[in-house]
Order: structure tokens, then sequence, then C-alpha cells
């Protein structure tokens, strides 16, 4: 059976940008009337109020709504950016907790999901999403085939994904999984398991971790220093102090065998 949602692709230059539209109609159903929504908007009555449903703000401009989740077991991160001009909206992951997601997207007008890696404790609610909701999926090549369900768009370094009047970047960074992804926006990085506080994600194998290095080096830290980092646990960070430790992590040099959980401080 063939992908029930309209979907088009556009060429930019050498960028494929992937336009996926879920439900596009209608919002999913709020009980807050759009004159809230404006009211908040123009400053007037509480903008918390209007929102509570969407999970904790951690950023928030007159442009864009950064919602965050912190979901299942392995208490993983997921992350609702909303533009506040048209509604749109993105989930940055599905780690579980179908109805608390559904609740942070109320409101607004879902676009898909974007999946930074397959791994299980960030997909455990993308089956129900998909069937209740139809939200279109996107994610890597690499790691599509490992999802819960089929993918919808298939993502690649450098792709743009619109999302109202904002657009997305993807990033390509292998080494926690083949096909991890990160997605940077307006001063924004979603790192998903590629990048926390003070080091990497986990890698398998020691040529992993040499990968994962290459992507934070080529991919990660080109981007400006005042980026603001979200990862899929824990806190966020800012990414000039993270190229500090990084730096003086490569400097003091490691062992050619070293893998897994990585901590730039500590590793001699």
């Amino acid at each position: 059976m063939g992908n029930p949602l309209p979907r088009m692709i556009r060429r930019t230059g050498s960028f494929l940008v992937f336009l996926f539209f879920a439900r596009a109609a209608l919002p999913l159903r709020s009980h807050w009337p759009d004159r809230e929504w404006k009211s908040a908007r123009r400053g007037e009555g509480t903008v918390d109020k209007v929102m509570q449903e969407m999970g904790k703000t951690v950023f928030m401009t007159e442009r864009v709504r950064v919602g965050q989740l912190i979901l299942g077991p392995f208490e993983t991160n997921a992350y609702v950016l909303v533009c506040l001009k048209t509604r749109c909206s993105l989930l940055v992951d599905a780690p579980g907790e179908p109805e608390r997601i559904l609740s942070a997207l109320s409101g607004t007008f879902p676009q898909g999901i974007l999946m930074t890696h397959s791994h299980s404790d960030h997909v455990g609610a993308l089956a129900r999403l998909r069937l209740e909701r139809r939200l279109p999926v996107a994610a890597h090549p690499e790691d599509a085939s490992a999802l819960p369900v089929p993918a919808d768009s298939l993502l690649h370094d450098g792709d743009r994904i619109p999302c109202g009047a904002l657009e997305i970047g993807v990033l390509h960074t292998p080494g926690h999984t083949p096909g991890s992804l990160c997605f940077h926006m307006e001063g924004l990085l979603f790192s998903g398991d590629t990048l926390f506080p003070g080091g990497p994600g986990r890698t398998g194998s020691p040529e992993d971790f040499r990968r994962i290095l290459e992507s934070l080096r080529t991919r990660i830290f080109p981007l400006p220093d005042d980026v603001r980092v979200f990862p899929g646990h824990g806190e966020g960070t800012v990414l000039s102090r993270e190229r500090v430790l990084f730096q003086a992590f490569c400097a003091r040099g490691y062992s050619p065998a070293l893998c897994g959980d990585v901590v730039w401080e500590e590793t001699p």
C-alpha cells in the first residue's frame, strides 16, 4: 500500500527539501481558542497558560517556541518546535507516552516527526502517533530500517526542512548510530545522542568513536559559538563550552581503543 500522506520534494541548489504534511487542513484539537493564542502572542495574558500543554518551554522568541518533554523509562527528551507565525510544528523524536506528545502538539499544525536515530528509547511512541494521527516520520536511510514503522521521508546531510516560516537544517552525524542526525535552526541544535554536556554519545567500538569525533569536528563545531545545544537526554549546553572541552581532549590524545561512554575531562 502506498504512502497515503501527501509529500513533495523540491531541489534547491544541491539540496533536497522535503515537505511532508500531516493533517494540514486542521490543527490537532485543543481547548485553547484562537483568540487566546493570538492575545498571548501580542503580550496580553499569560503565554504559559496558553502553552502549558506543550511541555516545558526551553527556548522562545517572537518566531519560535521550543517545548521539551522528558519521556519514558530512560528520561529521553522530545522537543516540539512551533512556528509562532503559522502554528506549524515539528516533533523531534518520539520516546514514549504518546498522550503527552499529542497534548504538547495540541493547537498546532503538526508537520511530522524528525528522528535523530533509531534506538528504542527514542521511538516508543512512533507506532501510535503514525497510526492514530498519521504523522509522517523522517529519518536517515542508515537508521530508517531499524525504526518500528516505515519512514515516510529519508533525510540526508544538508537537507532543509520547512516548518511554517521556519527552516530546519539536517546534519548527518554518524557514530552513536550509522544514521544519527542533528537538526539546527535559529541558533539552536537538537543533537540527539551525538553530543551531550561534557562528552559525546556512547559508541560501541573504537571505529564508531573515531566516527563520532569526525562528525563533531566537521558537522557540529563549525557552527557558531552561541548555538544552544538540546541533547537527547539531560540538560542542554552551549556549543562554545563543548568546543573548548573537545579541543582540549583532542590535544591531550587518547587511546586508539577508546570507545563507550567518554567524558572529555575525565579521559586520560
